[in-house]
């Protein structure tokens, strides 16, 4: 007996594209309008990390409800206890390898965001927690969550999806940190990209993301409070 389509790949391929496509652009839209990070208020980043984990939990409700999207479709599995174990383990890979890549960066005396990080690293412990929460949230939604899978349904090439969303996971990077920064935002990208493939696993890559992100920036404002 043939197996009943899932209802990603029973819809045409224009609207899959489409409905990737605009969750990336509408993500770059709204960081765009929203006060900067760098610039903003304490209330400013307040706002504007609670628009982007809005419109992100949005966007999964629209597809959850609105066009009956199973939540396995988008990676929204019930945490196990091994859940924690495998973030910490994508954590840990993705740590190593970004380290080895910033110390060959530093090296070769590329900017890498430095400026940006540094005025970061100003920010209060638990905004900075915030933020990263957040980035995990919204990021891990739109780039793994809605574009890899729609696009891996669109074009029936898993391997196509994982490069087209991690492609723009890196490049989305550039516009504030800078392009030499991409080539260091892709490398954590390619390790929550391949983990997604390997679990299909939602929660797990956005503890990961969270726990990549917090790590760098507690170690950003230990430094900023050293040089002081």
């Amino acid at each position: 007996m043939a197996t009943k389509p899932s209802p990603v790949a029973m819809r045409s391929r224009a609207s899959l594209w489409a409905t990737a496509i605009l969750a990336f652009f509408g993500l770059m839209g709204l960081i765009r309008l929203l006060p900067s990070l760098l610039t903003a208020s304490t209330g400013g980043v307040l706002v504007r990390e609670a628009a982007l984990a809005g419109a992100a939990l949005l966007l999964v409700l629209g597809l959850l409800w609105g066009a009956r999207e199973p939540a396995s479709g988008l990676g929204l599995v019930r945490p196990k206890a091994s859940t924690l174990g495998f973030a910490v383990l994508g954590f840990a890979l993705a740590m190593l390898i970004s380290a080895g890549a910033a110390y060959v960066a530093s090296r070769a005396g590329m900017d890498v965001g430095q400026s940006v990080l540094a005025r970061l690293g100003t920010r209060p412990v638990w905004l900075l927690l915030l933020i990263a929460l957040t980035a995990a949230i919204s990021e891990e939604i739109v780039f793994r969550g809605v574009m890899l899978t729609r696009i891996e349904a669109a074009s029936g090439s898993t391997w196509l999806a994982a490069l087209v969303s991690l492609a723009a996971f890196a490049g989305a990077h550039a516009p504030r940190w800078g392009v030499a920064y991409v080539a260091l935002a892709a490398l954590p990208g390619l390790v929550l990209t391949l983990f997604y493939l390997w679990r299909r696993d939602l929660i797990a890559c956005i503890l990961t993301h969270f726990l990549i992100d917090a790590a760098g920036l507690l170690a950003l404002t230990s430094q900023v409070a050293q040089s002081r």
